[in-house]
């Protein structure tokens, strides 16, 4: 049974927090903006994880989707527009925002790991991707395709954002293994010039 990922398409928003107010980010982001995102129509589930530490901590948030119209539906634009007071104030907090859109092009395995590996990349869609449940403590894979969306009215628009690219997202058990084997599929299968970002974190929240 697939207890890992839900619906037809997700959306992934990456960023970084100022450090002196990561407290604060987390009571909003944690228990206010991912639960009021899922009262949005489509919206299925959300998991929110962790990387890096001190000033390089990063976040990323995946949400499942019905399918990717869900981002256009008038109740999510209109969440957009008009921010509660405490997602105004913590809107300045957030640093490297990067938003994507995917449409869900395979997965494999079962359960939620402790763990989030994610790969990006430009170019064609990797074979064999979904064989890796079962070794080096890979649970689940998700591939997507990214889909074209308007960008965030509060965030530019990040270089690496545009142009047709695929995502990998990796379940593991092990942090140690899933760095080796996202340093393997970008180094010997994509090939260093086709990567837009690859990083792993860990599970804080799952909705």
């Amino acid at each position: 049974m697939q207890v890992a990922w839900r619906g037809e398409a997700f959306l992934t928003i990456a960023n970084g927090v100022v450090p002196d107010r990561r407290r604060d980010y987390e009571a909003w982001h944690g228990f206010e903006h991912v639960p009021e995102r899922l009262t949005m129509p489509g919206f299925l589930a959300a998991k929110r994880y962790v990387a890096g530490r001190g000033a390089a901590t990063d976040y990323l948030t995946v949400y499942d989707l019905d399918d990717a119209a869900a981002v256009e539906t008038p109740a999510y634009r209109h969440l957009l527009a008009h921010p509660t007071p405490a997602s105004l104030a913590m809107r300045p907090v957030m640093s490297d925002f990067r938003r994507g859109l995917y449409r869900d092009c395979g997965r494999s395995g079962a359960g939620l790991a402790r763990h989030l590996g994610w790969l990006t990349w430009r170019g064609k869609q990797m074979p064999g991707l979904l064989d890796l449940p079962g070794r080096d403590g890979i649970a689940s894979v998700r591939l997507g395709a990214s889909v074209a969306t308007p960008p965030h009215p509060a965030f530019p628009v990040a270089p690496d954002d545009g142009g047709d690219h695929h995502i990998l997202l990796l379940g593991g058990t092990d942090r140690r293994l899933l760095r080796q084997v996202l340093a393997k599929l970008a180094a010997s299968t994509v090939g260093t010039n086709g990567i837009i970002e690859r990083g792993v974190g860990d599970l804080i929240l799952a909705y």
